[in-house]
């Protein structure tokens, strides 16, 4: 077999265990591919030796493996996969979209898209690392999914920017678990006066949040408490389709 068949083979395996979510076994993706059976099997075995698919026990079904979440999870490829999502949230609210993610404990935005035509332009933040987590939209996301990162960040002292800004660690708490129960987070001049934010979780294959999407702009443009429904609706329906392009799910 070449080398150039033996990927092409491997492809046509992972796109045939990917039709089966809770596991495939050697039988489907046989049907699938019309592979013989031989040689899907010496594939898998190379394939769960590296990681790119996995099974819970020796006879359960296949599955994608952590090796490919890992891939899919790489800011590069999450940019790429917000492009449409981004430039939706701008055409549907001529706001600034951003994405962002996780850099060790600190937030780092990857990826922003603006309305030229606005008169009131937001700083461009990316490639720029945000350290303070309590007072922006996608970190507080962070913040309520990864209770690890909430303990270690809640033990340490929180800073005042506004008088909006929550600086109690009780109070953040609470906070933190409402934003798990209703799926989005708000910020309403907690960092900056005159700004506020939504944004909502991109989950990866294992569960856990890879990034998260979110929309910016004037406090006077975005809505208010009582009626902040849309654009919440909005960020999270967007969210929730790039976590289904990632093969993710919340757990």
């Amino acid at each position: 077999m070449s080398e150039i068949q033996s990927v092409q083979r491997a492809f046509e395996i992972l796109a045939a265990i990917a039709q089966w979510p809770n596991g495939a076994q050697l039988s489907d993706i046989a049907e699938i591919t019309g592979l013989p059976k031989s040689t899907i099997s010496r594939m898998l075995t190379t394939l769960e030796k590296i990681a790119v698919v996995q099974r819970e026990h020796p006879k359960a079904g296949f599955q994608i493996g952590p090796a490919i979440a890992e891939l899919i999870a790489q800011p590069s490829w999450l940019v790429s996969l917000s492009e449409q999502p981004l430039q939706q949230l701008v055409e549907k609210t001529a706001e600034t979209a951003t994405l962002s993610v996780m850099d060790g404990d600190r937030l780092l935005y990857i990826a922003q898209k603006s309305d030229p035509n606005s008169n009131i332009q937001l700083r461009d933040w990316t490639g720029i690392h945000f350290p303070t987590l309590h007072v922006s939209s996608p970190s507080k996301v962070f913040l309520a999914y990864d209770l690890a990162l909430r303990q270690r960040y809640l033990s340490k002292p929180l800073e005042r920017f506004t008088e909006n800004s929550v600086v109690d660690p009780k109070q953040m708490t609470i906070h933190l678990d409402q934003i798990c129960q209703q799926g989005y987070a708000w910020v309403r001049e907690e960092f900056e006066r005159g700004l506020a934010g939504v944004s909502a979780p991109i989950f990866g294959r294992t569960g856990k949040v890879v990034a998260a999407l979110s929309l910016y702009g004037p406090v006077f443009r975005m809505p208010t408490d009582e009626n902040e429904k849309e654009f919440s609706d909005l960020v999270v329906n967007l969210a929730a389709e790039m976590t289904a392009n990632l093969g993710g799910e919340k757990k």
